[in-house]
């Protein structure tokens, strides 16, 4: 993955929000939508001060493979330049406008915790609720206990434990998102740890958080229309859509470049030619699969967020509630600089932008990623700045558009010295033992070598995978594993509740986690 030049503790923002080095999506084969040029550029409010900004999303645009991108800006609480470059689809040459609907992918989990908090505060149910409770549905057939122990809590801050897992070719309709869960998720899924003991970023954290929300409306409304009625609604989104029915009736969309669901579970890399190829999976809407938006409709969430901001003039939930929203509820394993994930939203503690240094300072964040979509979503809650970018490509960088965006526009502190990892080889005895996936990736067998780690990983050996023995390290508890050529971050974690210093229970990466089975009584259950 590359590496973003905005905010050290996250390799790219617009893939989901996930940690550095995850591999998160299948190398592109090359390049299919002619984007050497950025073609006209279409503005609303943008000055010469926004020339650099501009630039760097012309700049951005020709190096994807994207068609098309439309980015926003606020400044002092206002949105202010409004931008859309490239064309509408890969095959045309009509622009985009600044009102053109793109997909946000998973930036719509902000969205959806808000929802589920505004059920929380009107006593539908509690955030330290288990998922049994609230949802008695979702017994797992492989251990009748898991939903016991998970928590609403940890849905909307990814401590859920579940292996990621989302179909997108599943049915559009609005039924899907019980079915789905009812008839796959929960029959024949797994967790892969025991909820609660880390973050580890999962989109069925806020699929299962959309299906309570739904079964709690006291209206009976499909999850898309209570989000448009009690969530888009207030907030002023009125151009925010969660079915592909809705943007076809609205009619001014974009349409991009990546993967397409051709039959059964096939896919193919391309230009999308119509709507109809984009996925619209009622199961995944929650988590983000089918959200269409606008980037200054996106900015409409960055100003609540920043003082509580609504079209309606309703508060949506109490200030305290909001706040934690952006506060780093659960730690995100890789730097000690008070980092973390709230209720559907990233905290940071500062952006890094290169050459121009490390600024502390608070940042609020969530990217999205889609088969065809992108969106990258930034807020400086004390600048009172925010950008949205939305392109029409899979797993775009617009992470230089961003930094310029800061660097050019935002009154910043004096730079610091950027945050690292820690390097203590005493620890790297507390990580050698043997793990295991029992329902993925099988037994991690990891010992030590001088100041160094190596892993094998017997059952992908066998099945014909590379797995490199050699680990390699960004600090003493964050290693990077290579397998087939893709690099994977792994965290080895203490069990909270051992003790300082005990040995790493787990070793996490976003796919698959193993747990420590040198003692009996820690073994996962058999997979069947």
């Amino acid at each position: 993955m590359k590496p973003s030049l905005l905010v050290l503790l996250l390799a790219s923002a617009c893939r989901d929000g996930e940690a550095p080095l995850d591999d998160t999506g299948a190398e592109r084969p090359g390049d299919t939508a002619d984007s050497g040029e950025a073609g006209p550029v279409t503005e609303a409010g943008c000055t010469e001060a926004h020339a650099a900004f501009i630039a760097a999303l012309e700049a951005d645009l020709a190096a994807s493979d994207a068609p098309g991108v439309s980015a926003a800006l606020m400044e002092d609480g206002e949105v202010t330049c409004r931008v859309a470059l490239g064309t509408r689809t890969a095959d045309g040459d009509e622009p985009p406008s600044v009102d053109t609907l793109f997909q946000i992918g998973s930036t719509t989990k902000m969205f959806t915790a808000l929802a589920v908090l505004e059920q929380v505060e009107a006593g539908a149910y509690a955030l330290d609720d288990t998922l049994a409770a609230v949802y008695p549905d979702s017994e797992f057939a492989l251990d009748a206990d898991w939903n016991d122990a998970i928590r609403v809590e940890h849905l909307l801050t990814h401590q859920g434990g579940f292996y990621d897992y989302v179909d997108p070719t599943s049915t559009s309709d609005d039924a899907g998102l019980a079915d789905w869960h009812r008839d796959v998720f929960f029959p024949y899924l797994w967790l892969m740890n025991e909820p609660g003991k880390f973050w580890n970023y999962a989109n069925p954290n806020f699929d299962i958080a959309g299906l309570v929300a739904e079964a709690h409306d006291p209206e009976g409304r499909w999850y898309a229309d209570l989000m448009r009625e009690e969530v888009f609604g207030p907030l002023g989104m009125d151009r925010t859509f969660q079915r592909n029915a809705e943007v076809a009736e609205d009619g001014d969309y974009a349409l991009g470049v990546g993967y397409i669901p051709t039959s059964g579970s096939d896919w193919d890399y391309g230009a999308v030619a119509s709507l109809d190829e984009v996925p619209d999976a009622a199961a995944g809407r929650p988590a983000g699969v089918s959200t269409w938006t606008t980037p200054e409709q996106v900015l409409r969430m960055a100003r609540f967020l920043v003082d509580g901001t609504t079209a309606s003039g309703e508060a949506l939930v109490s200030a305290a509630t909001r706040a934690a929203m952006t506060e780093a509820q659960v730690p995100l394993l890789y730097l000690d600089d008070g980092s973390g994930y709230g209720y559907g939203v990233f905290h940071g503690e500062g952006v890094n932008l290169g050459a121009a240094g490390y600024y502390a300072m608070p940042v609020w964040f969530h990217g999205g990623n889609t088969n065809s979509y992108s969106s990258a979503f930034y807020v400086l809650p004390e600048q009172g700045f925010a950008v949205s970018i939305l392109s029409s490509g899979f797993a775009t960088d617009f992470s230089t558009s961003v930094a310029t965006a800061i660097e050019t526009l935002v009154d910043l502190p004096e730079p610091t010295d950027a945050p690292g990892y820690t390097w203590d080889p005493d620890r790297l005895d507390l990580h050698v033992g043997t793990y295991e996936d029992a329902f993925n990736v099988g037994e991690m067998i990891v010992e030590r070598d001088g100041d160094s780690l190596r892993i094998s990983m017997p059952t992908l050996e066998e099945l014909g995978y590379d797995v490199d023995p050699e680990l390699v390290p960004l600090g003493s508890d964050v290693w990077i594993l290579d397998i087939d050529g893709s690099s994977y971050d792994l965290t080895f974690i203490e069990d909270p509740d051992a003790g300082e210093d005990a040995p790493s229970r787990w070793i996490r990466n976003r796919y698959f986690v193993g747990t420590r089975i040198d003692d009996a009584a820690e073994a996962p259950p058999t997979p069947r």
